[in-house]
């Protein structure tokens, strides 16, 4: 087995089966000029990176497993997830989740857990159902597993004047600033869900939109329910969106 503990640059990567598992941890990057290959085991820790230079979407075959962890979750939170690999199917991500959902930029739609995820496309996934309602949140840990995504890809199709939850479709954060910079067509700002208020317990599960923080040119807003948000831009104690849009992240 082998851990990468510094961040690494390579021409190519090739893992072949049986040599052992390769580890990237956390807060570590893998950089590489070309194709990664893969018949053996290649893993990336939460908020690890994969970064390709060369940006053909054909260039890689095998799978890495990308693993992501939530922030606390009672039963009833959702999180907003995108796939940096593929295939993955939605309930290969979370098995024991029972309802998952994309937007087609009019309503929430439910998905079958057998569906794959589609690149650039943003889902939200409730929490294991054996989660607590109330008392204690418990942190999930999802795990994808595919071939990883790279290039110059293409997403669904977008209408004008309608709201998407789209997502990153690479194993590695994107940059907000150039993200909206070169699609005019996003208006601007995005959203993030953070779940900080836990839903009414009533049949139709309320939600509360002050759960949403924002990210534009100008910076980011925490979400109206953080207990530490503020209009002060100089603050460090409220959670706001850092311009980084991480692995695995959808947003509106």
């Amino acid at each position: 087995d082998l851990t990468i503990y510094t961040n690494i640059f390579a021409c190519s990567l090739t893992v072949d089966s049986g040599s052992g598992e390769v580890i990237v941890p956390s807060n570590v990057t893998l950089t590489v000029s070309n194709a990664v290959i893969t018949s053996g085991n290649l893993r990336f820790k939460n908020n690890s990176s994969l970064v390709q230079v060369n940006d053909d979407p054909l260039i890689n075959s095998g799978n890495i497993s990308y693993e992501r962890t939530t922030t606390p979750l009672f039963r009833k939170d959702y999180v907003y997830w995108s796939t940096p690999v593929s295939p993955q199917t939605l309930g290969a991500l979370s098995p024991s989740s029972s309802f998952i959902y994309s937007n087609d930029g009019t309503k929430w739609v439910a998905e079958a857990k057998t569906k794959p995820m589609l690149i650039g496309n943003g889902y939200i996934i409730r929490a294991p159902d054996n989660y607590y309602v109330a008392g204690t949140r418990q942190v999930f840990d999802g795990v994808f597993i595919g071939k990883p995504n790279n290039g110059a890809l293409e997403g669904l199709p977008l209408a004008e004047k309608k709201s998407y939850v789209i997502g990153n479709p690479y194993p590695s954060a994107l940059d907000a600033d150039k993200l909206l910079d070169t699609n005019k067509m996003l208006d601007g700002t995005i959203y993030f869900w953070t779940h900080n208020t836990p839903a009414k317990v009533v049949v139709s599960n309320q939600y509360s939109s002050d759960d949403y923080a924002s990210y534009n040119s100008s910076g980011g807003v925490s979400a109206k329910s953080d207990p530490d948000h503020n209009d002060d831009p100089t603050s460090t104690l409220d959670k706001k969106p850092t311009g980084k849009i991480a692995a695995g992240q959808a947003f509106y």
